[in-house]
């Protein structure tokens, strides 16, 4: 009897079983990786835009010569000061949705308004009036996503001496 080349069935469902653990290692390697990367990316964007923020509002702060909060929360904040050459500045921070929008008014014209960061789900403004002692912030970002990412920060300026 002539024997016939190839393979039986028992050896192709082996090939096929470890082709498909090997197919099911790669996509769970796929999988972390796409996982762990949108975790990162909305981890990233949540302390850039709370970078963002605090270095905005600290120099602002620092510039002030007289901060106002309506709010039992500090929020909106209002603050003003007076340059060198008489220029009356006055910015307004305020959370709109989870937009913090900041509002300059220069000289008493026309106010601009520009977004510094979205994703803000809260701000909190401690120890008003600001007259002694450190101004206290905490800002909350949360942004969303395939891996939603929650960070939060807070920081203190000093008050500006003078008039």
């Amino acid at each position: 009897m002539k024997k016939l080349a190839g393979f039986t069935l028992i050896e192709l469902l082996i090939a096929i079983a470890v082709i498909a653990m090997l197919a099911g290692l790669v996509a769970s390697a796929v999988n972390q990786t796409i996982s762990v990367n949108a975790s990162s990316g909305a981890r990233t964007e949540a302390i850039r835009q709370l970078d963002v923020a605090i270095d905005t509002m600290r120099r602002d702060i620092q510039m002030a010569q007289q901060v106002e909060a309506p709010d039992a929360k500090g929020f909106p904040l209002e603050l003003s000061w007076k340059e060198w050459n008489n220029t009356n500045y006055t910015i307004t921070y305020s959370l709109q949705g989870n937009h913090l929008k900041r509002e300059v008014a220069i000289g008493g014209g026309q106010a601009v308004v520009s977004v510094l960061a979205g994703d803000i789900s809260q701000i909190q403004v401690n120890n008003l009036p600001y007259h002694s002692g450190s101004l206290s912030i905490s800002i909350i970002s949360n942004v969303g996503g395939l891996k939603p990412a929650i960070e939060s920060r807070t920081f203190q300026v000093l008050p500006r001496t003078g008039t």
